[in-house]
């Protein structure tokens, strides 16, 4: 695409488990005129957010986390400030500061950082109708990796039925069963990070 000149200047939104392994050891070159902000660092897990009891629509709790700590920090972030005079550097520090369950890292071109965030999602003023007065801080957070253990908890708990016990215990089984072949894997061939 750089090659092509099939853009001016990208901002680039990473959400996901070891994210800043896309862009480490200067995958993404200082010049491409992109700017990469990540969940988290190459070694660590993204962290879901709005997880049971916050998980709550239109009164109906779904048992599940409704969406990942960092990319509803800037997606608030972005509905909240004035994209106008808002900087990607300003939305970086602010969302780094609360995304608090993995390190959010920076990629590519710095000379992008000074930029208002409006030239890069279309819309340059707050949001029309945002009332931030009715914003509910998440509480609970879950490693991404246990997302589907904190969601058989949770449909476990609230439903009492056999089958969620049953696909909890399954769940919890598997895992021990992983953790054993790589404790034994590690054992043997003395593996070390």
């Amino acid at each position: 695409m750089n090659e092509s000149k099939k853009y001016n200047k990208l901002v680039f939104y990473l959400e996901a488990c070891e994210s800043g392994s896309m862009f480490n050891d200067n995958k993404l070159a200082n010049n491409t005129s992109i700017f990469a902000s990540t969940a988290a660092s190459p070694d660590q897990s993204s962290w879901g957010t709005y997880c049971p009891p916050q998980d709550k629509v239109n009164g109906k709790s779904l048992n599940t986390c409704l969406g990942d700590l960092y990319s509803v920090n800037w997606m608030e972030n972005s509905d909240k400030d004035n994209l106008s005079t808002e900087t990607i550097d300003q939305q970086y520090t602010d969302v780094k500061k609360l995304t608090t369950k993995s390190i959010v890292e920076q990629y590519g071109d710095m000379a992008l950082l000074p930029l208002p965030v409006g030239q890069f999602l279309g819309n340059d003023t707050v949001t029309p109708g945002y009332d931030n007065s009715e914003f509910v801080t998440p509480e609970h957070h879950v490693d991404s990796r246990d997302a589907k253990l904190d969601y058989l908890y949770h449909s476990y708990k609230n439903t009492k039925s056999k089958d969620m016990f049953r696909q909890l215990i399954d769940e919890l089984m598997e895992r021990q069963f992983s953790d054993n072949v790589f404790e034994e894997f590690d054992r043997r061939y003395n593996i070390k990070e």
